[in-house]
């Protein structure tokens, strides 16, 4: 069995986010230096370890009041508190500068996002993500009654499953629907991981270790090789709707960065260098702060640059040196205390709800 902090996905998380932040230099109105899709792969990765990371911890756990309310505490204080920040300064700038702001939301845009079925920029992302959380209670509750009673649950819960991935070309791409398989896949590379034999035992495996600098190469060949890439992995146009990529219902994609997921979140030297080390695990755990403001940020200092008459260079290098500095000063002085306060407060809320609950049932 694996602890249930797996360092290395803290840096994989932390590459998704670098992959993310360059392909959006062009937003900002600086050279893009990669190629392709590959902010896109970005936030398949953000998707997969979501899944991943939602089977590690809690399917393990059961399935009580209490660890639901824990569960909804800590997934809830994650995301939301940030995030509602975040728009809210966004459409406040949008009635300060107007229609020129980068990240332009009029009153429409925030009403969706803040009901996160929003499609603008990458806060579209963040939808399905949420949603996710509240199917995964179904998928936790399902798992833990398969270990009980699996004759009467396995056949409805496949049926489902099925349904959903055979459906899902038909929801519209901010619907956790659209995005189910790569949720589950992580889910599913969870439930392999838990069977494991002890991280200890395998940490030493050789042919791991080669496994790993493969997918490690694999990363690397699709941020820096374009030419081979595009026509082969990802022969899709680009739509219109950012949030309907075809690349996020494409199987060979899902079972290439599932496999991959499983590699490296077994605990190795080479992980341990490579995404497991302090700079990779701060990269993650900034990550969120950093890919929500990183266009915003990026496009303000290149305004910076060009009034100060820097070079195309200079102004790259102030914008990136800026997402840099932003996300751990966000992180610590805004995200980070209000997660603590909002969490504290939802323990407290659903602890009310089940002692109201509890009392008015009948003795």
């Amino acid at each position: 069995m694996f602890n249930k902090h797996i360092p290395a996905l803290d840096g994989l998380r932390g590459f998704a986010t670098i992959w993310v932040v360059l392909s959006h230099l062009d937003q900002a109105g600086l050279p893009k230096p990669l190629p392709g899709q590959t902010g896109e792969y970005g936030v398949f990765l953000f998707f997969i370890l979501s899944g991943f990371l939602m089977g590690h911890l809690y399917l393990p756990q059961e399935f009580t009041a209490t660890n639901l309310i824990k569960y909804g505490a800590a997934r809830s204080s994650r995301i939301v508190p940030i995030y509602y920040l975040t728009i809210i300064f966004l459409v406040s700038m949008s009635f300060l500068i107007g229609k020129d702001f980068v990240y332009f939301m009029n009153i429409h845009d925030f009403i969706r996002h803040m009901a996160f079925f929003g499609n603008k920029y990458v806060y579209w992302s963040i939808g399905p993500e949420v949603q996710f959380y509240v199917v995964f209670i179904g998928i936790w509750y399902l798992y833990r009654t398969l270990t009980t009673n699996m004759v009467a649950v396995f056949p409805i819960a496949i049926l489902a499953v099925a349904m959903i991935i055979f459906l899902q070309p038909f929801f519209p791409g901010t619907l956790v629907f659209s995005k189910f398989s790569i949720f589950a896949a992580g889910v599913i590379m969870a439930g392999i991981v838990a069977h494991l034999p002890s991280a200890s035992g395998l940490s030493q495996v050789k042919s791991i270790w080669i496994a790993q600098i493969t997918a490690i190469s694999i990363l690397i060949a699709l941020t820096f090789t374009p030419f081979w890439r595009e026509p082969i992995l990802n022969p899709y146009a680009i739509p219109k709707d950012i949030s309907f990529n075809a690349i996020y219902g494409d199987f060979r994609w899902i079972i290439l960065m599932a496999i991959m997921l499983l590699i490296l979140a077994i605990e190795t030297p080479v992980s341990r260098i490579i995404f497991a080390s302090r700079v990779a695990r701060l990269s993650g755990t900034y990550s969120f702060s950093i890919y929500l403001l990183h266009v915003p940020v990026m496009t303000g200092a290149h305004n910076i640059a060009n009034s100060l008459g820097w070079s195309v260079f200079g102004a790259t290098l102030l914008a990136l040196a800026s997402v840099a500095a932003i996300g751990p000063l966000c992180s610590t002085l805004i995200e980070k205390p209000a997660q603590s306060w909002f969490r504290m407060k939802m323990i407290a809320l659903g602890t009310h709800m089940v002692e109201i609950k509890s009392k008015a049932l009948p003795a």
